[in-house]
Parts: C-alpha cells; sequence; structure tokens
C-alpha cells in the first residue's frame, strides 16, 4: 500500500513539473532546441559543469541583446525557436 501511494505522489507531482515547465517554455523566451545543444556544447567545453548550467541562460541573454541591434537581429532570428523575437 505504501508504494502505491509513493508512485501516486510521484506521479502527480511529475504530472504537476511537467506542466509547469511546459508553461514556463510558452512565457519565458527560449532559444531554439539546436542553438540550446551548441550552447551547451561550447560553454561546457569553456568552463565545465558551471558552463553548462549557465549555457541556457547566457545564449538566451545574447539573443535578446543581438535582437536590439540591426547588424546582429538576423543572428537572433536564427537562434529563436519560431524566428520572432
Amino acid at each position: 500500500m505504501n508504494e502505491r501511494f509513493q508512485a501516486l505522489v510521484y506521479g502527480v507531482a511529475l504530472a504537476l513539473i511537467i506542466g509547469w515547465v511546459l508553461y514556463i517554455g510558452k512565457v519565458v523566451f527560449v532559444p531554439s532546441p539546436f542553438a540550446i545543444l551548441v550552447s551547451l556544447a561550447v560553454w561546457s567545453g569553456l568552463w565545465g559543469i558551471p558552463g553548462a548550467f549557465l549555457a541556457v541562460p547566457i545564449t538566451a541573454f545574447m539573443v535578446i541583446v543581438f535582437s536590439e541591434f540591426a547588424g546582429t537581429r538576423p543572428l537572433a532570428v536564427l537562434l529563436s525557436r519560431n524566428g520572432r523575437l
């Protein structure tokens, strides 16, 4: 009985977490999956594990900054998930 209750609690928690992550992905800007993989490889190669944790926030920040300047806007569109910024 205890194992079934524990599995139920884990299942409900997992469903809530997945729903929350999917909602945040729609509200908050997230770069494209390709940009995330490339940034993960680059930043973890440069800084190791801390770089791996910081790869997505750094890339998202770079895309936002790139989108503000005319010369780098095409790069920002390329790195964005759906081409809209």
